[in-house]
């Protein structure tokens, strides 16, 4: 006998105290019901299997394969409001969160095979999708039943805060866009950022045009932190630009969701392990089409209805990877409006750090892949090689270097090493899209740390990556190390790097930072594939495959300055090959690509730039 409990309140009183009985706890809120009764219990979905890369990839063909459909067999405005194709940005979402979820409960479920569940609430969404597979894995269905408490009270009191937010959220929004600017005067230039991270590449290039005299706006399509900006740059936020409201009701979605939930079609597709998915996606699509998607067309419509009024010589983006923004650029195109895109990456055998796509209206831009280049019709040609903005500037500073190494409790003669981690792959077993699987995450600190102790002088210091969770990783770590751990991650890499005196990670673009700033780097490759960065294989960085090689290479560093500075030189020279230096003014280049599209801004530069005689290419 297995109780699957789904709700906030399982009537457990059937259960005698020493009752076998094995209780699957569906939710976290059936969870603490459980806890709460002092039982046993194990979760549906473990976090052993929550994150299985083979369930991403079906729950990805499935997403592709559910939009089409959708959008074939129902022609309700609700799937498509104002007649915009908004799903493709939707795709990612609706796979990594909740298809990808659905699929995993669909294999749990499978699990449960020829047993007796009892079941505390029938028309709970993981309940329905048990009950539509059941027969067809001679599993029999037994009703427990709920009891009112005081956590079935609390649970129907968060339910309500949910319903009130949400009905709040359209207030919300209209008090907000009475606070945003109406489009003043034209602007030359109008920068787009749609995630906060992208900001890192745009800003550079938004101060060096004002410093050249350049009018220029931004456009966010987020709800983060506002740039820091003078007073005299406006800001827009494109989801509260004012307009019409397009925020569906609860009927609309119910009228619209009854024909999906009866679609023979719909439900075939989404069958897995015999279970129909259907009953777990009604939840999030409600969301999704309710909220996000009228979201995302005021968003996309206040973008071109900006660009209609302010008429900017260029609009300046960055990851055209992302579907709004590559439709912002179309209806800029439209206008007569040319669209640089801004793109940083990792180096590469074909790319360089960062490229600047050049969009018009026979060019769309697209991610700096060489793949999705070519199939975005984005040829050499359009590709402009101009160094990364973001880091404009970077040189090592001694003040934030004993800063830093205050808070690190680092001592000034002692040999600072920064290990930065790398997340491990979603799939817990293998490693994924050339990640580290969680068993050589781990064994890549455990041998960091076996390489740096007992060094004289040497500090080791771990830098973890914004996306760790946990610290499951560091449970052989010395407390010293811990509390340099927990004061690293408050810390930025650049600041990080500024006290450090050489770098040990993985793959990341962080090693570019840290030749930028002139520290030794060492590529730690455990896994015997093959290196994802190509600095080791350049010779710009140093390279090791086992605790001792590593080992060695850090006490050289240490006890050799001399060694330390030669491998600095090498990272300087490599950074000439590509495109990169300190304070060589990347941002003015991306002008100078600028007034190739926008000839007209030439008079309004300070100092101007003189043209080129091949012209842009």
């Amino acid at each position: 006998m297995t109780v699957l409990a789904c709700g906030g309140a399982p009537d457990l009183s059937r259960l005698a105290p020493g009752d076998a009985s094995r209780i699957v706890a569906a939710t976290h809120e059936a969870a603490l019901a459980v806890e709460r009764s002092r039982r046993p219990y194990r979760m549906l979905l473990g976090s052993e299997r929550a994150w299985d890369a083979s369930a991403y990839r079906g729950a990805g063909d499935l997403a592709a394969a559910f939009v089409k459909a959708l959008r074939e067999e129902h022609s309700d405005p609700i799937w498509e409001p104002g007649g915009l194709s908004l799903w493709e940005s939707m795709i990612p979402e609706l796979c990594l969160y909740f298809l990808q979820k659905a699929v995993q409960t669909a294999e749990a479920l499978a699990e449960l095979s020829g047993e007796e569940l009892w079941l505390d609430d029938p028309d709970h969404p993981v309940a329905r999708c048990l009950l539509s597979g059941a027969a067809g894995r001679d599993i029999r269905i037994r009703p427990l039943g709920a009891r009112w408490s005081v956590d079935s009270w609390r649970a129907g009191c968060r339910d309500l805060k949910r319903r009130t937010r949400s009905s709040a959220h359209l207030a919300v929004d209209l008090w907000r866009r009475r606070r945003t600017p109406e489009p003043g005067a034209a602007a030359d230039l109008a920068f787009l950022c749609y995630w906060p991270r992208q900001w890192e590449s745009l800003g550079p290039v938004l101060d060096a045009a004002a410093a050249s005299g350049l009018r220029a706006c931004v456009l966010l399509g987020h709800n983060g932190p506002a740039p820091a900006l003078d007073a005299g740059i406006p800001v827009f936020r494109l989801g509260r630009v004012r307009g019409r409201d397009s925020f569906s009701s609860g009927v609309d979605f119910l009228r619209a969701w009854r024909p999906v939930a009866e679609s023979r079609r719909l439900d075939d597709l989404l069958r897995w392990k015999g279970f129909s998915l259907l009953p777990l996606l009604r939840a999030p699509l409600r969301e999704m089409v309710r909220y996000r998607l009228p979201l995302l067309e005021r968003q996309l419509a206040a973008g071109a209805e900006l660009l209609r009024g302010l008429r900017p010589g260029v609009l300046v983006t960055s990851d055209a990877s992302h579907a709004p923004v590559r439709a912002t650029c179309a209806a800029a195109s439209r206008l007569g409006i040319p669209s640089l895109n801004v793109q940083w990456g990792l180096v590469g055998e074909i790319t360089a750090e960062t490229r600047f796509m050049v969009q018009d209206a026979v060019a769309a831009p697209g991610h700096l892949q060489a793949a999705t280049i070519r199939a975005l019709g984005v040829g050499p040609a359009r590709i402009h090689v101009t160094g990364a903005p973001r880091y404009d500037g970077w040189k090592p500073d001694p003040q934030t270097r004993a800063r830093v190494r205050r808070a690190l409790d680092a001592r000034p003669e002692e040999f600072v090493v920064t290990f930065f981690t790398e997340p491990p792959s979603l799939d817990s077993a293998s490693s994924m899209d050339g990640m580290l699987t969680r068993a050589e995450a781990r064994s890549t600190v455990e041998a960091v740390v076996r390489a740096a102790e007992g060094l004289e002088g040497v500090r080791l210091v771990v830098k973890p990556h914004p996306e760790e969770q946990g610290d499951e990783a560091y449970r052989r770590c010395s407390e010293r190390l811990r509390t340099a751990m927990r004061a690293a991650a408050r810390l930025s890499s650049h600041d990080v790097l500024q006290a450090s005196d050489a770098a040990v990670l993985w793959s990341s673009a962080t090693g570019v930072e840290a030749m930028l700033l002139g520290v030794p780097l060492v590529i730690f490759n455990l896994t015997g594939r093959w290196t994802l960065v190509p600095y080791a294989d350049s010779g710009a960085a140093l390279s090791a495959r086992s605790a001792d090689e590593l080992r060695g290479l850090l006490a050289r560093l240490a006890q050799d300055p001399g060694a330390a500075a030669a491998q600095s030189a090498r990272q300087n020279a490599r950074l000439e090959d590509w495109a990169f230096g300190s304070g060589r003014g990347a941002a003015r280049r991306v002008l100078e690509v600028i007034v190739g599209l926008a000839p007209r801004l030439q008079d309004r530069l300070r100092p101007p730039i003189p043209a080129r005689e091949e012209g842009v290419r």
